[in-house]
């Protein structure tokens, strides 16, 4: 199933998974912060979750986000 996603919806989820905030995002991006929470909102429906922890994972799932490193969970646990 391919996820038709837009590149301002990509840079958004992409700021999301940095912890950016929604007036974070609004600024970095010269946009309102009304026009970021649309565009989360069709993430939401676009990736089929319901919170955006959900979007974060779904993002990383699809592909949409690209890990900088991969720790297994053991490495994880053994921290």
């Amino acid at each position: 199933m391919t996820i038709n996603i837009t590149q301002r919806e990509k840079e958004v989820l992409n700021l999301i998974s940095h912890e950016y905030t929604t007036t974070e995002i609004a600024r970095k991006l010269y946009l309102s912060p009304h026009t970021i929470i649309t565009h989360r909102r069709n993430l939401f429906v676009k990736l089929d979750v319901k919170n955006v922890a959900g979007l974060v994972r779904r993002g990383f799932e699809e592909g949409i986000l690209i890990p900088i490193f991969k720790v297994s969970p053991q490495q994880m646990m053994s921290a």
